[in-house]
């Protein structure tokens, strides 16, 4: 992915582009696997501020791991974009619709923006949207809650027939 965000240059541009998986390291160590891929369609504009100025969407089926089976389980990822690209303290460069993106990394680049932004959609703790599609463990442990509880004897019988007598 091409650095449409350096400092200074007055870029206007749009990409449209499906990004693998693998291409973005941060996001692909949090899913269960580095298969899949990302649709981008963004537009890189500079405001009246000279702040970089991002409008687009990211699509995406990825793939994270249920925390109640351990399984996999597909998420579709969609995130809308609004952003202005602003250092610190600069939130008042941005334009009222926008939200402001703060860093004061010189060197920042589109790809690292939108992993970010992607990282954020992604749920804090994953699993099947119903219990009963998770599998291993988990499905065993809600087969046995439906069973009857075992009958054991009560070793505090004998103190209650005292305590009577």
């Amino acid at each position: 992915m091409t650095d449409l965000l350096r400092r200074g240059d007055p870029v206007v541009g749009r990409l449209r582009q499906t990004v693998p998986v693998a291409a973005l390291p941060r996001l692909a160590e949090s899913l269960s696997d580095s298969e899949g891929s990302v649709e981008v369609d963004v537009r890189v504009s500079r405001a009246s501020s000279g702040i970089p100025l991002i409008e687009g969407s990211l699509r995406g089926h990825l793939r994270r791991d249920c925390q109640r089976c351990l399984e996999p389980v597909d998420l579709d990822v969609s995130v809308d974009l609004k952003l202005a690209v602003t250092g610190t303290g600069g939130e008042e460069l941005a334009p009222a619709d926008f939200e402001p993106w703060q860093t004061d990394e010189q060197d920042v680049t589109l790809a690292q923006l939108l992993e970010d932004e992607l990282l954020l959609a992604l749920p804090m703790v994953t699993r099947h949207e119903n219990e009963r599609q998770c599998g291993g463990l988990a499905r065993r442990l809600l087969e046995d809650e439906g069973e009857p509880p075992v009958e054991r004897d009560n070793p505090f019988a004998v103190l209650r027939q005292l305590k009577r007598d």
